[in-house]
């Protein structure tokens, strides 16, 4: 071996296990980590400086702690596929050849194990870091899930040690098990100083549209507690916490201990409670907004949420500090807007770029304005970039006492109009149940007044609605909202019922108003918005009775668009498509999704059969047009070039 070599040997010896550790990982592919993995296993064996280092990369990230069985003694565990009842869940397939069931298997010890075989456990058990069911491993093993009982097994053989003393993140999925609140009685074995992320979530696929929250048991209960006291005693310097779980029914024991437990977690960066059964007290709020590091926050909030108690709280501490000062992205989940409306006042950050807010229950149509308008009274206003608002019930704000169905008043100019001085909006997204009066002339002042504007949604007529003839509210049902007690309750006497009314007609398509907003509307966004994508907004698409002065006019306004791809039409009415595709081609020549919601009404016949295929024509038609418009400019370039 020549002496360079040699040098280089030396120098790799030299180096820290780290760095080599580093050098493995470089071999796994980011996107699927099973590349890479049988050239680490290859190095592991034939090389003794990189043995231990290669390792230490393969054992990195593991799905479950099931992988770690199969460093035990084959009698020492059992396999069993996932059943719910008496079906097995979804995802298995039979192997023919081999006549085994293949699929999502339960993994379990086969009674209590010898302390002596969990040795070799042990020492890989060291090695992981990270537990995570979405990285790629062997098939063999990517489906496997250790039972819930098994967590208490395993601390029993080897209490008082951490089973994985090094563990450092938990992304987990409950997927797979029956009981997913059984497994967080026993996922606190795996809980260390060490620990710095917790992502626990939860999809079953067996009740994904259940309505009524499954009860708790004393038991469940009493075990979700304690895995909340465990969090805040054994995982101080936790950093990212999230737990999006199947709703349960709330108690004020959990509640108690979920609360309790933020409190003490005062490293949070970022904290996500996205259900009902983790619903945040005040003073567990109020804690969270001196916690230095925040930065992102999604939390639900439920109707008997006392802001007064909060305001209160916030009070006694320094009054001058501001509350929630790194904050930079907010999700808040309530029944209604009023509440949100009350709360973003003390959410005082100067860099919130994004704001998320979801009202799960009945909203009344005179809390959409007073909401936007606590929005702009925000020190993040001129910051903000990202704005979401779903409610997926608003109704109007004169109740109904003669049993007529009523639509809430439309979102129209003087709604949005708050909005307009956020000057730094780059995605709108409202998706609130009620029409939008859009026209053309507002389209434009939106986009004069957000030039970063890369997203924008309005969303389209629910296909429930089409066909309803309304009788706008009266002016004051948009105004200020009638006077509110604790969550967002209206209180005193409810309003007369002058609202909307709504009657069915025998032809939809002429009962139901068509949009204002016009083909012509989107060109103010290729005039002001340099970066806008996409945008989902009803237009009227007839373009028959246009003038061919102005249609040949908006052929010379510049440049075609390239970055907007993204058209969402919802129930919008189309006469000519291919005079459609010809305007669209011309400004927007790279749209490539371009969508409708007619084939998702009931009858899919009729007008809406006729308008849906020929949306699709448009779609079809875009891009041949577009090729055509591309010769053209080509052409005259040249001709201005041999003119030069």
């Amino acid at each position: 071996m020549s002496s360079a070599s040699g040098i280089d040997r030396s120098a790799l010896h030299r180096l820290p296990p780290q760095v080599l550790e580093q050098i493995c990982r470089e071999l796994l592919h980011i996107q699927a980590w099973h590349v890479g993995r049988g050239t680490l296993a290859a190095l592991a064996s034939t090389a003794q400086i990189f043995h231990e280092p290669a390792l230490n990369a393969l054992w990195h990230t593991i799905p479950d702690i099931a992988v770690l069985f199969y460093t035990l003694p084959e009698d020492a565990y059992k396999k069993t596929p996932f059943k719910a009842g008496n079906r097995w869940l979804k995802g298995y397939q039979l192997n023919h050849n081999t006549n085994k069931l293949l699929g999502p298997m339960a993994q379990n010890f086969n009674g209590i194990p010898e302390t002596s075989q969990f040795e070799r456990f042990i020492v890989y058990a060291r090695r992981v870091r990270r537990i995570d069911h979405q990285v790629a491993i062997s098939t063999r093993v990517e489906n496997h899930s250790a039972v819930p009982s098994a967590y208490d097994t395993l601390a029993k053989i080897l209490r008082p040690r951490v089973p994985l003393p090094n563990l450092k993140e938990v992304h987990y999925n409950c997927r797979q098990t029956t009981s997913p609140m059984q497994l967080l009685r026993f996922l606190p074995v795996l809980f260390s100083p060490q620990l710095r992320v917790l992502h626990i979530y939860h999809h079953d696929p067996l009740s994904i549209e259940t309505r009524i929250p499954p009860a708790l048991t004393a038991k469940d209960e009493k075990g979700f507690a304690r895995m909340w006291n465990k969090l805040k005693d054994t995982a101080p310097n936790l950093q990212e916490l999230s737990m999006v779980i199947q709703p349960f029914e709330c108690s004020s024991t959990v509640v108690a201990a979920v609360s309790t437990a933020v409190t003490r977690l005062e490293n949070l960066v970022s904290l996500v409670l996205r259900n009902k059964t983790c619903t945040l007290t005040p003073a567990a709020l109020a804690s969270l907004a001196r916690f230095p590091h925040l930065r992102c926050l999604r939390v639900h909030v439920g109707a008997s949420f006392r802001t007064l108690e909060l305001a209160s709280l916030v009070a006694t501490g320094d009054a001058a500090a501001a509350t929630f000062l790194a904050l930079r992205v907010l999700e808040i989940t309530a029944p209604t807007l009023a509440l949100p409306t009350e709360l973003l006042r003390f959410f005082e950050s100067p860099y919130l770029a994004a704001l998320t807010v979801t009202a799960i229950a009945r909203v009344l149509r005179c809390e959409v304005r007073p909401f936007f308008f606590a929005i702009t009274r925000m020190r993040a206003r001129e910051h903000l970039r990202e704005l979401s608002v779903w409610a997926e019930k608003v109704r109007p704000t004169a109740a109904s006492t003669d049993g007529i169905r009523r639509l809430p008043a439309p979102i129209d100019k003087e709604t949005l109009a708050p909005l307009l001085l956020l000057s730094g909006m780059a995605e709108l997204s409202l998706h609130l149940c009620c029409r939008y009066d859009i026209d053309d002339e507002l389209l434009d002042l939106l986009a004069r007044s957000w030039p970063k504007l890369e997203s924008l949604v309005f969303r389209p007529t629910r296909p429930a609605d089409w066909g309803l003839r309304e009788i706008p509210e009266p002016p004051h049902a948009s105004g200020p909202a009638p006077d509110t007690g604790e969550g967002g309750a209206p209180r005193g006497p409810r309003p007369a019922a002058n609202g909307a009314l709504v009657m069915l007609d025998g032809d939809p398509a002429k009962t139901w108003p068509k949009p204002r907003a016009t083909l012509f509307g989107l060109l103010a966004f290729a005039q002001h918005c340099p970066h806008m994508c996409g945008i989902t907004v009803e237009l009227d698409a007839d373009l028959s009775r246009v003038p061919p002065s102005r249609l040949e006019a908006c052929t010379r306004l510049g440049a075609p668009h390239a970055a907007f791809k993204s058209l969402y039409v919802g129930l919008s009415p189309v006469e000519d498509p291919y005079a459609v595709a010809a305007f669209l081609s011309d400004s927007f020549p790279e749209i490539d999704d371009l969508e409708d919601d007619w084939r998702n009404l009931k009858e899919y016949e009729g007008d809406a059969l006729k308008f849906g295929e020929r949306w699709e024509a448009v779609y079809e038609l875009i891009p041949k047009f577009a090729a055509v418009r591309s010769q053209e400019r080509k052409w005259k370039q040249r001709a201005a070039a041999s003119k030069g």
